[in-house]
């Protein structure tokens, strides 16, 4: 929640079913706290073909923000991120945030961690 009070687009209801859906929305609202302060030339949405090296700047610092941001929101640490950030060895180059969330929902439907849980602004 903001200090005004409103929700934040990070801000997880609880009980929100773990859908693909729910999953985007939640990482497409940590992304949007991420990057809000940042200068993005020529990109004001963050959609499901978003990238997030080419399209967002993102540095691999960024990403590991993110994945433990993920993480948190879901009060897991068990997701494996290795395998959708490393293929035969080597790190991937880019990620688009459809692939993502397909990824974070189906990683979470075999874990039993159905129920995001609030969290607050990082």
């Amino acid at each position: 929640m903001k200090e005004d009070g409103s929700e934040s687009s990070r801000d997880v209801l609880p009980g929100d079913s773990v859908s693909l859906e729910s999953v985007h929305r939640t990482i497409v609202g940590i992304l949007a706290d991420m990057v809000r302060d940042w200068d993005v030339p020529g990109h004001t949405e963050i959609t499901g073909a978003t990238r997030l090296v080419d399209d967002l700047g993102c540095s691999s610092i960024d990403i590991i923000s993110l994945v433990v941001a993920i993480e948190e929101a879901y009060g897991t640490r068990k997701l494996g991120f290795a395998e959708l950030l490393i293929r035969e060895g080597q790190y991937v180059s880019d990620l688009e945030i459809a692939e993502l969330a397909r990824f974070v929902a189906g990683k979470l439907q075999t874990t039993g961690a159905l129920s995001p849980r609030p969290i607050g602004r990082i």
